[in-house]
């Protein structure tokens, strides 16, 4: 079984391919899937470009968080 419907997986693609890594993968978008403890606050998964199964998707982690403090008074 996979995400269910009233979160619209699916609303969105987008077709990805990693020259790094040689792997291709879908982006898929729920705008009303919780993320990160929000409610219907939406959010994308990265799904690989494969029939073999259909629950092999990862929630991607939209926010990053600075990789210095800049902040000096």
């Amino acid at each position: 079984s996979g995400p269910s419907s009233d979160i619209y997986f699916g609303y969105s693609l987008a077709q990805h391919f990693t020259k790094r890594d040689k792997k291709a993968f879908i982006l898929v978008g729920a705008p009303r899937d919780d993320y990160k403890g929000f409610k219907r606050s939406g959010a994308i998964y990265k799904c690989p470009v494969s029939l073999k199964r259909t629950d092999d998707c990862e929630q991607v982690r939209v926010d990053f968080e600075p990789k210095n403090n800049t902040d000096e008074g």
